[in-house]
């Protein structure tokens, strides 16, 4: 990714920092627009997109998701500093990572603007602006968060943000033996090591959140996903026959094409439930066990069986599509980060797969800090370097989704403004 991509990405990130806990939320719904912006500039054209010969039409919609991510943020922080939200260290904060934003996005998009036709950019953003508009203006009078969120709760049993009990020494025990083997399975070069820090992750993490009182149900989907991981292993263990089962040596693996489409559907079928997707997303697990998930995806089914890996692409992105949108009616932001991290997991695109496991870390951090009564300047800490990695990451994710499924892609990115907009 071009560098010069990140400077917009990090000024939208700095300036939610300073604006009230309120406008948070919605300023960062301008840096989605701003990465799906880059991101798809960065695939159409690259570092020299002048001369790449874009259609006209791209150049202006390009431009208009570039302007509103950088007008949604300025407006907030305008509309926070005339009604005295803001103090006057942060007010000052804010002005200046506000000039940061108009310069680093400015440089962009108001190139973007002119070579696409300012007429045209203006219309494509009044067009994409009424849509959104629109779209929330029909889901208040309906009530369709507060009903998703009943729905939720009935069907699925949701216990996002519901504190659990104290740590004692058991449970700080569990979840050092979690973290510990959610690091190895990120890390791990052999196929039996890797799988056995799976199990391990997945078993420490539910005696850890049943120990926490985060729930009183067997998480069945992940029980179900180890029994299908183990199938799908020892398939690919008797299929591999001779070949050493270190993950780099599999790699020249006899697999068949058939092979593929069935041992990549069986392997994307366990990570699934590890990675705390919609519906799987209710039952305890562990904080870190959707980075045992992204091990699964990252080591062995992308590098291993890419071409059963691309089969299922068009199967699984709208299943993370419909998982994004149901958290942009839950108000599950977590949720929703977890659809697009996994879509940069399956994309076939190493950077971004690998930005998709930063993200989850961060997550996962983030999930630690409910669980944990910390210090506020330290959770305070946390937020703040979360979401400005976050931000930073965000292009590199969508770039590598957006070459392996488009259109899908799009609606995932708008499920997540959507989410960031609504209700939290």
């Amino acid at each position: 990714m071009n560098l010069t991509v990140l400077p917009p990405m990090l000024a939208i990130a700095v300036l939610s920092l300073f604006l009230p806990p309120r406008r948070f939320r919605p300023a960062l719904a301008g840096a989605v627009f701003t990465a799906l912006g880059l991101a798809s500039l960065q695939v159409a054209g690259g570092p020299d997109w002048r001369g790449a010969g874009l259609p006209r039409t791209y150049l202006s919609v390009t431009a208009a998701l570039l302007l509103i991510g950088l007008l949604l943020p300025l407006a907030l922080a305008g509309i926070a500093i005339r009604s005295g939200e803001l103090p006057g260290g942060r007010r000052a904060g804010a002005v200046a990572a506000a000039v940061l934003l108009l310069v680093a996005a400015g440089r962009v998009a108001i190139p973007l603007a002119l070579a696409g036709g300012p007429a045209r950019t203006a219309l494509a953003a009044a067009m994409l602006a009424s849509v959104g508009i629109l779209s929330g203006g029909l889901a208040r009078p309906l009530s369709l968060g507060d009903r998703l969120r009943r729905l939720d709760r009935a069907v699925f049993g949701s216990i996002e943000g519901e504190p659990g009990r104290p740590w004692g020494p058991t449970e700080r025990w569990l979840f050092g033996a979690h973290a510990a083997l959610a690091a190895v399975a990120l890390v791990s070069p052999h196929l039996i090591l890797l799988l056995g820090a799976i199990l391990g992750t997945a078993i420490t993490g539910v005696l850890l959140d049943r120990r926490l009182g985060l729930s009183t149900r067997w998480p069945w989907s992940v029980i179900g996903g180890l029994v299908l991981l183990a199938l799908s292993s020892a398939f690919l263990i008797q299929v591999a026959g001779e070949v050493p089962l270190s993950l780099s040596e599999l790699r020249d693996g006899p697999f068949s094409p058939a092979f593929e489409l069935g041992a990549s559907l069986g392997f994307i079928g366990a990570a699934l439930p590890l990675l705390q997707l919609w519906p799987f997303h209710a039952r305890a697990r562990g904080p870190a066990t959707p980075l045992a998930g992204a091990a699964l995806l990252v080591l062995l089914v992308t590098p291993i069986l890419p071409e059963g890996t691309r089969h299922w692409q068009p199967v699984v992105f709208p299943l993370l599509v419909v998982g994004g949108w149901y958290a942009a009616g839950a108000g599950s932001l977590q949720l929703a980060l977890m659809a697009l991290a996994t879509a940069g997991l399956i994309c076939l695109r190493p950077a971004a797969a690998w930005a998709g496991v930063v993200l989850l870390v961060l997550l996962a951090l983030l999930g630690l800090r409910k669980r944990l009564v910390l210090p506020e300047p330290l959770g305070r800490m946390m937020v703040a370097g979360a979401t400005v990695v976050g931000a930073g990451l965000a292009p590199t994710i969508l770039a590598g989704a957006l070459q392996a499924q488009t259109v899908y892609t799009v609606l995932l990115a708008a499920a997540l403004a959507a989410t960031l907009l609504g209700r939290g």
